[in-house]
């Protein structure tokens, strides 16, 4: 390692380079300068101090450990005899500049093209005490780049863009970068400045101001329609001409991605006295709300009792399925097969997809998990959606239901084993899945209760959800008191909630051993340093936890996601880990099918196996475009000798083998 010398000086001159802008963390006070007209920003992005950022009471050992941390560091040179020299003045900078308030700004057109990246400028700026503080900076970053060994046509000089910064040109295209000091209106600064612009004032002037309610600890902007440049030139190296390549162009400009008035979204992070506050504001997205999926119609208190009061995680919401029905236009378009396929599909079943299906389905949409469906964890699952023409599916539904009970009744190996059964209490009729003589611990259930069709991984789950719509079960959802006070009287299009309290049970462990990892990772072995319990005790870290509660609204033309959660870091961490624990089961599942699990192991181990695939194969034979995409994916292994599979009821037999 020590024989690296001046070629690891360039190494660490590099990362310094690059970790002066500060990085892209949280963020508050930036501003534009007064009287700079603004650039045409793609995105800028301001944020805090990082001690600003642990601001709860939970979290102050944390924050002095990773206060600890700079120490730490510069302990390791004489510890590891082989680190390079350098890597003591990088850490140095790199914890220094990192700590402080930063601005990042990526702007187009805002400078002299000549000075490369295709007519984009990239700022990262970090906060400086005074003139001193930044000009400090500024040596030690020379002293790393005259270790570095440059070559002479990439030597600093100064600068002839900022005055008291230097200059160097960066290959492949990249253009010119200036680093060093310079004096903003709020004050000294020390900046990398990459590309083409000229001003990094016009870039931070797009910054949008506080949204109000929270003291913003990052806060910025997301302007899409500086992508177009962007997005024309790859089209253009892709084959503009070509159909497909102008396809896809129209179609994200169709979305606002890319394109004149694109979507600009402005976000914001922040606190208030007592609870973290997210917000996210989708400029002009209504008029493309058909394109996301999305509704204009709010929820009724009605809607919100939908959902138990006891519910540990919860998302409702009212849905635009319109998206669906394009998607089904275009996939028959591009695919006779796929018109093939709902044509054959409609001829055995006497059941239009589009016609007997979609359209007798409503807006309203929901999954959540309690405990009164079971438990509070994943089997305690529960998913509805709500119907505007309940008759029109129920004779859709009793016309699958026969065929499908058929083709298991005329099965040889099924012999009346399976068999999706009605079954009534307390005058609410569900229907389950049953393997009767067979102990399969499965019996998923659903039904149609009023005006929503409902399902659940178990009957218990399937009949307290279908008594709390009818209106035996409890107050419901919107009387949570924090989840209500999230809505805050207003209209809104959707909900989401999560028990924060009832995740950290399984996420307090991993939390508690990264707390463990950052003490002893900054721990000296003299014992002078020593940071303590850096994650509190569960009953103190859990005492008072908030649960997180995210609302989405429509403002005008515009569209607003809230998130409210806790103060403490460390207890939205632990609600976050627990959470993901509950599906592990679905990750794990997901993560061996991305690593090529051999079909036989699916087979026997989930419900994933062949004979899943003909029943898909009504949806998505081979050839035929995956619907929800309307793109050029393939499902793999099913063609039309499968859709005949499952006409004759062969799948059925193959069921009862997996079942064996």
């Amino acid at each position: 390692m020590k024989a690296c010398g001046k070629a690891c000086g360039r190494v660490w001159a590099a990362a310094v380079l690059t970790a002066t802008g500060g990085g892209l963390a949280w963020g508050q006070n930036a501003g534009g300068a007064a009287g700079v007209e603004p650039a045409k920003t793609l995105l800028v992005i301001d944020r805090a101090a990082m001690s600003d950022i642990l601001v709860d009471s939970k979290d102050k050992k944390l924050r002095a450990a990773v206060g600890m941390l700079p120490a730490r560091l510069r302990e390791l040179p004489d510890e590891i005899p082989d680190m390079p020299p350098q890597a003591a003045q990088v850490l140095d900078l790199i914890l220094s500049a990192v700590a402080r308030p930063a601005k990042v700004a990526i702007s187009y057109g805002a400078g002299n093209p000549a000075h490369g990246l295709w007519g984009y400028g990239i700022t990262v700026s970090v906060e400086a005490k005074d003139a001193g503080d930044a000009r400090d900076m500024h040596a030690s970053v020379n002293a790393l780049l005259a270790q570095s060994d440059l070559p002479p046509q990439f030597a600093p000089k100064e600068s002839e863009r900022i005055k008291g910064m230097a200059d160097m040109p960066l290959p492949m295209g990249f253009g010119l970068m200036s680093y060093g000091p310079r004096e903003s209106a709020t004050g000294w600064r020390y900046e990398v400045i990459i590309g083409s612009l000229d001003n990094p004032d016009a870039a931070f002037a797009t910054l949008p101001k506080p949204m109000g309610g929270a003291e913003p600890v990052m806060r910025g902007r997301l302007d899409l329609e500086q992508l177009t440049p962007a997005a024309q030139f790859i089209m253009t190296m892709a084959g503009g001409k070509n159909p497909e390549v102008r396809e896809v162009f129209g179609q994200i400009t169709k979305m606002g991605i890319v394109g004149p008035n694109a979507l600009k979204i402005d976000f914001e992070d922040g606190y208030t006295k007592t609870e973290h506050l997210g917000r996210v504001l989708v400029r002009g997205l209504k008029a493309r709300r058909e394109a996301y999926g999305l509704s204009d119609s709010a929820l009724s208190k009605a809607d919100l009792a939908l959902i138990p009061l006891n519910a540990t995680m919860a998302s409702i919401s009212k849905t635009g399925l319109g998206r669906l029905n394009d998607a089904l236009d275009q996939a028959a378009e591009k695919s006779p097969e796929f018109a093939d396929g709902l044509a054959k599909f409609k001829e055995a079943t006497g059941v239009d997809v589009r016609e007997d299906i979609l359209a007798s389905l409503g807006e309203t949409v929901a999954v959540y998990t309690s405990d009164a469906t079971g438990g509070g964890s994943v089997a305690s699952a529960v998913a509805l959606i709500g119907l505007k023409d309940r008759a029109k599916f129920l004779a859709a539904h009793d016309k699958l239901l026969a065929k499908g009970n058929d083709l298991m009744a005329r099965s040889d190996k099924a012999r009346g084993y399976v068999k999706i059964s009605p079954w009534e209490e307390g005058g609410i009729r569900l229907h389950s899945l049953r393997f009767g003589g067979i102990p399969v611990p499965v019996e998923i259930t659903y039904g149609v209760v009023g005006d929503f069709v409902v399902a659940a991984m178990t009957p218990q789950g399937a009949l307290a959800a279908a008594r709390q719509i009818t209106g035996k079960g409890d107050a419901g959802l919107g009387s949570h008191e924090q989840f209500a006070a999230a809505i805050g009287g207003r209209e809104v299009s959707g909900a989401s909630y999560v028990d924060t309290a009832r995740m950290m049970h399984s996420g307090y462990p991993l939390v508690s051993m990264i707390g463990s990892a950052v003490a002893n990772g900054v721990r000296s072995r003299d014992g002078s340093r020593e940071p303590g319990l850096v994650v509190p005790g569960f009953n103190e870290l859990a005492a008072g936890a908030r649960p997180s509660v995210q609302v989405m609204s429509w403002a005008g033309e515009d569209y607003l996601i809230e998130s409210h959660g806790d103060r403490s870091m460390l207890v939205r961490g632990a609600g976050v880990a627990g959470t993901l624990v509950q599906f592990w089961p679905f990750i794990a599942a997901a993560v061996g099918a991305a690593a090529g699990v051999e079909h036989q192991q699916s087979h026997d181990l989930s419900w994933g196996g062949h004979w899943f695939e003909p029943a898909w194969a009504m949806v998505a034979p081979r050839g035929m475009p995956v619907v929800m995409t309307g793109g050029p994916s393939i499902w793999p292994g099913v063609d039309q000798k499968r859709i005949d599979a499952w006409l004759e009821g062969r799948w059925v037999e193959e069921a009862v083998e997996f079942v064996k």
